[in-house]
């Protein structure tokens, strides 16, 4: 996404956010960074740890406070059997972003 795009998003989302959450009590998940900088100030940002195993993704299921640093979805695609060709590449695109 573009930061064009995310700011695009991030405006449409401000207002339907602070809506929602000055009337109810809202759950949201994202793993799109832009979002989650976005609604700071209406959401309190928490996250689940996992852990890859020979079995998956393993979640311990107790929320900490901030955003995930952990980037587990690349080594998910590996784990299930995606072509080590999307794998490479998804690696790649993180490091060239970082």
């Amino acid at each position: 996404m573009t930061s064009c795009t995310i700011r695009s998003v991030a405006a449409k989302l401000d207002g339907a956010v602070d809506y929602l959450a000055a009337r109810h009590t809202v759950l949201a998940a994202t793993h799109d960074d832009g979002i989650t900088r976005a609604v700071a100030d209406s959401f309190s940002c928490v996250h689940l740890k996992e852990t890859m195993t020979d079995n998956g993704l393993e979640f311990d299921y107790s929320l900490r406070a901030g955003p995930s640093n952990s980037r587990s979805a690349i080594a998910l695609l590996e784990h299930t059997g995606y072509p080590m060709e999307i794998v490479d590449e998804a690696r790649a695109r993180l490091e060239a972003a970082a």
